[in-house]
Formats: structure tokens, sequence, C-alpha cells
């Protein structure tokens, strides 16, 4: 059995070691390393965020058409690969679409 006084909450119990930036237990965590320089302040913006998922699906938009070229140019005919690139080319550009006008509206 434990002695009074000694137990995980008690008084006399050693503390934890403290966690580098942090100033007590109610402070939340750092976002970043302690000292760095930089805040992107522009994550912040939910416009921006939506801009950057816009480019995102452009960017697989341009991925799935890229391959969805080479898939029609192939020289081997009975190997027409797995992916179906033609829908994800146009669910990609829907996406992208769809983020961009959220972007002018937000």
């Amino acid at each position: 059995m434990a002695e009074p006084g000694r137990g995980r909450n008690s008084p006399g119990a050693a503390s934890p070691r403290p966690v580098a930036g942090m100033t007590n237990d109610s402070d939340p965590p750092p976002l970043s390393l302690p000292g760095a320089k930089h805040h992107f302040a522009a994550m912040d913006d939910p416009s921006t965020l939506v801009w950057l998922a816009a480019a995102a699906f452009a960017a697989l938009a341009a991925l799935a058409g890229w391959a969805d070229h080479r898939r029609a140019n192939r020289r081997d005919v009975d190997k027409p690969g797995w992916v179906p690139w033609q829908p994800l080319l146009v669910l990609a550009m829907m996406a992208c679409v769809v983020c961009a006008a959220l972007g002018i509206l937000v």
C-alpha cells in the first residue's frame, strides 16, 4: 500500500520535467520550433488556404492530363495501366474550379 502524501498528484511527488518552450501546463504547445523566426501569417487567412487547394488540384489535373496523354500514346497497346486518368482529370478540374470560386468569394 502506498504511503499517504506520496502519490502521483501529491505535493511531495516529483514533478515531471518541463517541455522546452512551455512556461506552464495551461499554455498550448508552440506551433513552430522554439526560436523560429518565421510565422506564416498568410496561412491564417481562409482564402489563402482555398487558393492553395485550388493550385494543388490544378497540379493534380495537369499530372492526370499528362498521364492520360502517355496512356493514349503508349508503345505496348496490351499494357494500358490500372489508373483511370480521365475521370481523375475531370474530378481534379472540377475541384479546382470549386476551390477557385470559393477563393474569390471568401
